[in-house]
């Protein structure tokens, strides 16, 4: 604690030699005479630049009388701060006896200097801590590289095709290795759940769809999108069952086609995972037909359209 013991006339050299006792963590307080528990006593003389600089330490009282007829404000003030500064950081011997000092000229220029110099660096370093601290915070939670990342790939699909069969309903699902930022390389399929079976005079034919492929995509990063395209290459495999009415026979059968297709997606990033709106067309060749005795009721397959939108989480990044 510094007691600071002021006379009227000199409010200015008062205010600026306690800012800068603030700044340098000092508790001061106003005070008569020399405060009880004080370290240090600042008596500033009514009507002259002079401040006396009382210091208390293991026992011994210092004087310093710091003149400042001729220097400004902020000389003085800075002056009687690097007397205390050097009172209270001096060696630990015991003085019983009073001594005067009067700091001025070339050895005053010189404090104030060195003064100035050591508030500068602790400035500049607090500054640096400061902005090491609001780095640290803005980086401690990175957003996930696009790079090198291995996304995985779940949706509910609709797959129509061309041909006189109904829709389909089915999972979709997939696993894409994302290397950089700009390409990727998938693989997928597609489960079937349910579709309409086909029926007419002949009987009915419950027709399910599967599709596995892989796929070539090009990104473009729009956040918080991200469009991609492709090209892939699948095969459709086609189950069929038939029930025949009347003298007809049903028969089971399995085609297996392959699938040229080309793709598109959407990816909306929600943080911890991504929205995807997915497109898949594509051709079987040849077509897939369903034949009632000897007549085609329906096809698959020329064309044919998957659409999908679902979720995509990233499982490995490199």
């Amino acid at each position: 604690m510094i007691a600071v013991v002021r006379a009227r006339g000199d409010d200015e050299v008062v205010a600026r030699v306690k800012a800068e006792l603030e700044a340098m963590d000092f508790e001061v307080v106003d005070a008569e005479s020399g405060e009880n528990g004080a370290v240090a006593v600042i008596e500033v003389k009514e009507g002259v630049r002079q401040v006396e600089l009382w210091t208390r330490k293991e026992g011994a009282t210092d004087l310093i009388a710091v003149r400042g007829e001729e220097e400004g404000v902020e000389e003085l003030a800075l002056g009687v701060v690097e007397a205390l500064r050097a009172r209270l950081e001096g060696s630990g011997e015991e003085r019983a006896t009073t001594t005067t000092t009067t700091i001025q000229g070339s050895e005053r220029s010189e404090r104030l200097a060195v003064a100035r110099d050591e508030r500068a660096q602790s400035e500049r370093s607090s500054r640096d801590t400061n902005a090491t601290t609001s780095t640290s915070t803005t980086t401690s939670t990175p957003t996930p590289a696009k790079d090198g990342v291995v996304w995985v790939e779940a949706a509910p699909a609709v797959i129509v095709s061309t041909g006189g069969l109904a829709a389909e309903v089915s999972g979709f699902v997939g696993a894409r290795w994302q290397a950089v930022s700009f390409g990727s390389i998938a693989g997928f399929a597609t489960v079937p759940l349910w579709r309409d079976a086909l029926r007419d005079d002949e009987g009915t034919a419950d027709v399910s769809t599967w599709l596995l492929g892989i796929a070539i995509d090009a990104h473009v990063q729009a956040a918080p999108f991200e469009l991609a395209a492709g090209l892939g290459v699948g095969s459709a495999i086609v189950v069929m069952s038939g029930e025949a009415s009347g003298a007809f026979e049903g028969r089971d059968e399995t085609l297996l086609v392959p699938a040229p297709l080309v793709r598109a997606s959407v990816h909306w990033d929600l943080g911890a995972l991504r929205l995807v709106l997915r497109a898949h067309a594509g051709l079987s060749i040849p077509r897939v037909e369903v034949r009632f005795d000897q007549r085609e009721a329906a096809y698959w397959g020329q064309p044919f359209v998957a659409i999908s939108l679902g979720a995509e989480l990233p499982l490995v990044t490199h």
